[in-house]
């Protein structure tokens, strides 16, 4: 079973970092082994019949009659209806295939989805960057991008800046630029932050500071040198959890219960509880998703309601590091024996898989307006001694 290093064994663990020189053979041709869809695990039934439905009806859709869509059953440009672009996967059956963005040597902890290009985090503490249509694949090797980060850092990107935990003396939030990481690497706040979130609309950067414990700011443009978030003091000695910014509000878990700040300052809120321990997933504009220890529930944005929150559907306890979890305002994808996705007015009604290699173990998801991204712990072909990780891409 593929293990993931939490961030606090950082503050234990000095950091193993290994670079390899791999063989330049040509990348292997993955399109091969994809399956239809593995079995869903969840209570919901039929998934597969209704896949079949569902691309049938695409199938079953009129093609054009000037030649540019003529079999909207295998044109990766025209796939299940005219005009639906694969985005550099094949179509099989007027179903999108995955198409491989990259491949690293090492076990994945995380993925980002950015403007541009798609990050992978690794347990050998280095950060990976692929573009997001594949044209930079190569044989495995170790991610470039980055290296001298915190095993199972979470990644953001705003701008031209990208912002993770680095790990040089002591571990510390730190950006560098898009443009070139290893050379610009700037540190932010004291030692030791770790849990940051980023607002890409209004370009700001938020992190629990420790000088004492509590919530600081910054715009995530010019020197960032930042100021405490008035009201954002944690209780004395807290360390803190994971942030995560929606909705003009600051959230992070603690224990059973949800807790907001407005990003300007103010006084913490409730907007939910549970009756066991809560993880934050991730959001779409309508709702903030959390895990509590058995199912992916949900209250709304930006508030909630302050009581329970609502059960969306049953799943598993791995959640990962980040969630393991992406939403749109129509559709959720989660991590569960594969990639699964369900539309959200009737989730347990419409859960299915999405297509993948049954050789790979999907760690983690991520979406754009376009498509769906993944990353997975798959054979190493180019060295077998190592372990490898892939990156995917499925056309919504």
């Amino acid at each position: 079973m593929r293990s993931k290093a939490l961030p606090w064994l950082a503050f234990f663990l000095p950091l193993a970092l290994s670079r390899c020189s791999c063989p330049t053979r040509p990348a292997p041709d993955f399109d091969a082994g994809i399956d239809a869809g593995r079995p869903s695990t969840d209570a919901g039934t039929g998934t597969d019949a209704r896949a079949q439905t569902d691309a049938q009806a695409k199938t079953d859709a009129p093609a054009k009659t000037d030649g540019a869509c003529v079999d909207t059953t295998s044109d990766g440009k025209n796939c299940g209806a005219c005009g639906h672009d694969c985005l550099g996967g094949t179509c099989s059956g007027g179903q999108c295939q995955p198409v491989e963005l990259a491949q690293y040597t090492g076990n994945l902890q995380t993925i980002y989805v950015g403007a541009e290009y798609v990050y992978a985090t690794t347990d050998l503490g280095y950060i990976g960057r692929a573009n997001k249509d594949g044209s930079d694949l190569k044989p495995f090797a170790m991610p470039g991008f980055a290296s001298s980060t915190l095993i199972g850092t979470l990644v953001a990107e705003d701008g031209d800046r990208a912002f993770f935990v680095w790990y040089a003396s002591t571990l510390q939030l730190a950006s560098c630029s898009t443009s070139g990481c290893d050379a610009s690497v700037t540190p932010i706040g004291g030692p030791y932050t770790q849990f940051f979130a980023v607002d890409e609309v209004d370009h700001k950067i938020f992190w629990i500071d420790y000088s004492p414990s509590a919530l600081w700011a910054a715009p995530t443009t010019g020197t960032i040198t930042g100021q405490a978030i008035p009201g954002g003091a944690l209780a004395s000695g807290a360390s803190g959890s994971r942030l995560f910014y929606a909705q003009g509000g600051i959230f992070f878990a603690n224990g059973t219960a949800l807790n907001r700040i407005s990003s300007s300052g103010g006084s913490f809120t409730t907007p939910t509880v549970a009756n066991t321990n809560l993880s934050i997933l991730g959001a779409n504009d309508n709702n903030i998703y959390l895990y509590d220890g058995t199912s992916i529930v949900y209250t709304p944005l930006p508030n909630g309601t302050g009581g329970p929150p609502t059960k969306l559907i049953d799943a598993s306890a791995d959640r990962g590091l980040d969630g393991a979890f992406a939403a749109d305002d129509t559709s959720a994808y989660w991590v569960d024996n594969g990639v699964q996705t369900c539309q959200l007015a009737n989730c347990a009604g419409t859960q299915r898989a999405l297509p993948s290699r049954s050789v790979d173990a999907v760690d983690d998801v991520g979406l754009d307006g376009q498509a769906v991204y993944w990353g997975a712990g798959s054979p190493n072909t180019s060295n077998s001694g190592n372990t490898g990780c892939t990156v995917w891409k499925l056309a919504k």
